[in-house]
This record gives C-alpha cells, sequence and structure tokens, in this order.
C-alpha cells in the first residue's frame, strides 16, 4: 500500500518472501523520483500492535531498453538487487558495463527453463557407501546439463547463475520432482533407498518454496534427504530452524553438509535437530 501511495499508477507485485517488484511507467527522470519514494515510503518502518518494526530496504533497477522482453527485464532486477546485497548498497542499477557476462548468464538461464521441460537435464546418483557393512544405504542426486548447443554445461556454471537471477528455485523443485520419480521407479523395482537433495541456501527462508516442497511430498510415498549447508543455517538460524522443523514433520530428513566451513557451532546441531552430518574435507586429517 506505502508503495502505491507514493508512486502513483505503479504496479506492486509480490516476487518472493522477501522481495517486491515494483513497475513504474515514464522516463528515466520520473524512474529516479521513484527510487527515492520507494525508499521514502519503506524506510520508516511500521507499527505491529504498538510495536516500532524496522524496514531496511535494497533496491535493485533495470530500465527498459529496445527489444528487451519483460522477462530480461525481471532478471536484470535481480541480478542487481543481488549485487546490492552483497556490496552492501541500497540501491544498485543494472549495468551490462558491470555485472559479469550478463548476455551469457540471462541467456543461458531462459536456455534452463526450456531445458527443464524437453529433457536436456537429467540426475546422475551418486552412491552413499557404509564402510561399516559395505552396503549403499543411499544416493545424492546430482543434476546434470547437456544443452544443444553448449554441449555439457557445469554445475557450477550454471546453479550460481540460478542463484543470481532467482532461477534456483524452479531448478530445486524440478530436481525434487524428478528425484521422487525415480525413487518410485526404483522401488517398484525392489530397491527402497533414501535420496539426497541439496538445497540452496537461497531457498531456506523463502517460506513459498517450503510451503510448495510441502505440497509436493504430501500424501506421497518418499524417501528423501534434503541437504542444507552449514553456511546456510548460520546465516539466518530462525528461518532455517522454522524450516527444517516443518520438513521434519512432513517426513523429510535432513542432513547438514559441509560443516566445518562455518562457525561449527554445536548448539545449532541441537536446535536443528538433522539425521545427519556431513564433515567438511577440511576437518579431515
Amino acid at each position: 500500500a506505502r508503495l502505491c501511495l507514493a508512486n502513483d499508477g505503479a504496479e506492486v507485485a509480490h516476487m518472493s518472501t522477501s522481495v517486491l517488484g515494483l513497475v513504474v511507467r515514464g522516463d528515466r527522470h520520473e524512474a529516479v523520483a521513484a527510487k527515492i519514494a520507494v525508499l521514502a515510503a519503506l524506510d520508516p518502518g511500521y507499527d505491529l500492535n504498538g510495536s516500532p518494526v524496522d524496514a531496511f530496504t535494497r533496491l535493485g533497477v533495470a530500465y527498459l531498453a529496445e527489444g528487451l522482453s519483460a522477462e530480461r527485464l525481471l532478471e536484470q532486477a535481480s541480478l542487481a538487487l543481488d549485487r546490492a546485497r552483497r556490496d552492501d548498497e541500497r540501491v544498485v542499477v543494472f549495468d551490462a558495463a558491470v555485472q559479469p557476462d550478463p548476455n551469457f548468464n540471462l541467456a543461458l538461464m531462459s536456455d534452463m527453463r526450456a531445458g527443464m521441460g524437453d529433457g536436456q537435464f537429467s540426475l546422475h546418483y551418486q552412491p552413499k557407501l557404509s564402510l561399516h557393512d559395505g552396503v549403499v544405504h543411499g544416493v545424492e542426486a546430482l543434476v546434470r546439463w547437456k544443452h544443444p548447443a553448449r554441449g555439457n554445461i557445469p554445475p557450477d556454471s550454471f546453479i550460481g547463475i540460478a542463484e543470481e537471477t532467482g532461477s534456483i528455485r524452479e531448478l530445486t523443485e524440478w530436481t525434487l520432482r524428478r528425484a521422487m520419480e525415480d525413487g518410485a521407479r526404483l522401488r517398484a523395482q525392489g530397491v527402497d533407498i533414501l535420496i539426497s537433495v541439496n538445497i540452496s541456501g537461497r531457498l531456506l527462508a523463502d517460506q513459498a518454496f517450503s510451503e510448495r516442497v510441502l505440497a509436493m511430498v504430501s500424501g506421497e510415498n518418499h524417501r528423501l534427504c534434503l541437504e542444507i549447508t552449514e553456511t546456510a543455517v548460520i546465516a539466518n538460524p530462525l528461518a532455517a530452524a522454522a524450516a527444517i522443523a516443518s520438513f521434519r514433520t512432513a517426513g523429510l530428513k535432513i542432513s547438514i553438509d559441509d560443516y566445518g566451513v562455518g562457525l561449527s557451532s554445536l548448539s545449532y546441531l541441537k536446535m536443528l535437530e538433522a539425521d545427519e552430518l556431513k564433515i567438511d574435507r577440511s576437518l579431515v586429517v
């Protein structure tokens, strides 16, 4: 409501748990005025039942150019917002000269969305072997992408970009669905095994993502484990604890990955009640 009042005629959309989208029509001068209005409208904070709540706002801004689609415009604004967070800036305007390979990144994300629908993506499963009895007790799902023009694209090349542009949620949901389908096929063949799926730290505090996962597994015969990095937990422990508690209630197993990279606080482990702890290689002699 504050944004609409501060920017007459603007369109406001709820993008995710902590992100609002604002479309302002007009020239560059009006866009600059809109940025100032947004900060002025939200910075005073809120009064909730007599308790003051501060609201610190960051802006990622992208300007519409000739030939630029609405989807690309949104991706550019997302990249600018991500840079504002990373550089601790209040306002960042998307700049093709500053962002690393923006055209490649944005094109790759558009290709990724199409690729998930036409068979370019697949899951490879890495076995988790118990040294105690020599039995494979589980597998870890690894996403692989074979692009029709670029060939095999390493996960390091597209997962980071997916996180920057907000496409990581779509990719993670695809991975979870495929893992559940593969698990069902394995059970039909007499193989009942736990499948682990990595969850980006950027999604852990996303309530909409958590609700989507819970809806996905509700009523399903699944054996899934969500792998969450220790650094993601440390970044927002309360949100992490709430999300993990809801996942465990739904029957999902929880694994804390890369333990030892962050603060390695035992209090976090007690709070989260994880089913598995994966020690970072830096702690193994």
